[in-house]
C-alpha cells in the first residue's frame, strides 16, 4: 500500500462478529505535551512513585511518532522528579535527570513525594510545544 495521509482501520472478526478494532491516523505537526499518570496519590516512602507518561500530540490529539523533543519535567509542592526514561535502548541519557528526549513521541518521569500532605504539580515542557501539567496528592501513607 502506498502512503497517503488519513486513517487505517483494521477490524478483527470471529465469524461475523467484530471482536477487536484498531485504528491508526496520520499525525500532523507536533503541538502539545499530554501528561497522564498511573497513580494520583503518593506517600513519602521509598518505594511509592507515580509513573508519568509525556506524549507529544498534534492539534487533534494524535501521537506524533517521530517526535524527539527534549522534554523538561519539573515538580512543585511536596514532591520531586526522581528519574526519567524514554525506552530508547540506544540512549545514553542519564535516568537521574529532569529532562529526556522523547522517543517515538513519548518519554516518562517517575515522581516521588517528599512530604506527607499537599498537592504536587508536575509540568512537562519543550521548546515549540504547549506544555502539559498534572496534579498529584501527597498522602501520609500508601493506603490513604
Amino acid at each position: 500500500v502506498s502512503f497517503a495521509p488519513g486513517r487505517l482501520k483494521a477490524v478483527g472478526r470471529n465469524g461475523r462478529k467484530n471482536v477487536v478494532t484498531q485504528e491508526l491516523r496520520t499525525a500532523g505537526a507536533p503541538k502539545q505535551i499530554v501528561l497522564v499518570t498511573d497513580s494520583d496519590k503518593l506517600a513519602p516512602v521509598w518505594d511509592d512513585v507515580a509513573y508519568l507518561t509525556a506524549t507529544v500530540v498534534d492539534k487533534n490529539g494524535v501521537v506524533v511518532p517521530d517526535a524527539d523533543h527534549l522534554i523538561t519535567f519539573s515538580a512543585s509542592g511536596p514532591g520531586a522528579v526522581a528519574a526519567v526514561d524514554s525506552v530508547d535502548n540506544a540512549s545514553q541519557e542519564s535516568f537521574q535527570a529532569s529532562e529526556r528526549k522523547a522517543y517515538q513521541g513519548r518519554c516518562f518521569a517517575l515522581v516521588r513525594a517528599s512530604g506527607s500532605s499537599g498537592r504536587i504539580k508536575v509540568t512537562a515542557s519543550a521548546p515549540g510545544l504547549t506544555g502539559g501539567s498534572i496534579s498529584l496528592k501527597a498522602t501520609r501513607s500508601p493506603t490513604n
